[in-house]
Formats: C-alpha cells, structure tokens, sequence
C-alpha cells in the first residue's frame, strides 16, 4: 500500500460469489493470513485492472465453469488488528450449465 501525505491507502480487493442453483462456491486459503480458512474466490485489485477484470480471470482459471454477468451487490470496510485496512467488492454471478 502507499502513502502518501501520511495516510495509508487501503488495498482493494475483488470476490466472486458463484451460484449454481442453491449451492455457492468456496474454496480454503492455503496461505496467510487466515490460512485455511474457507472463502469466497478473489483477489486484489492491481493497478490498471478493474475488479471485474479481477473476476473474469479468476473465472477463466476454471475451464467447466461458464458464468452470467458479474454484478456488484455488496462492499466491505476492513480494518485489521495489525494496522492494515482494505476495501472488498463482491460480485455475483450464476453458473451457466455447459
């Protein structure tokens, strides 16, 4: 994260809730912080990316799932014991049987 004028600012992240019929797709993190810890697919938001961009790629990592339109249906504010703070998009999409 950078600073500038000494504020910090937050880390934008990116997360797909994925419905196929009544279920919806989680995975478990393998990595830190909340390893193991069961979550929906996402990630940060880089520089010159959209968060749908974001999606979409995460998307196209699993070949058998097709997916409607991505829509934008909550946010989060996240500030953390340890300092750090960061902001969530979440969308969501249905799976398209193929």
């Amino acid at each position: 994260m950078q600073r500038r004028n000494n504020i910090q600012k937050p880390a934008l992240g990116a997360a797909a809730i994925i419905l196929n019929n009544d279920r919806i797709l989680i995975g478990q993190r393998l990595s830190e912080p909340q390893s193991m810890s069961w979550q929906l697919p996402g990630g940060w938001v880089r520089e010159g990316q959209t968060p749908e961009q974001v999606i979409e790629h995460l998307i196209r990592q699993f070949p058998d799932i097709k997916c409607t339109e991505l829509n934008c249906v909550a946010y989060t504010n996240n500030f953390f014991d340890h300092g750090a703070h960061s902001m969530s998009l979440y969308f969501r999409t249905n799976c398209i049987n193929a």
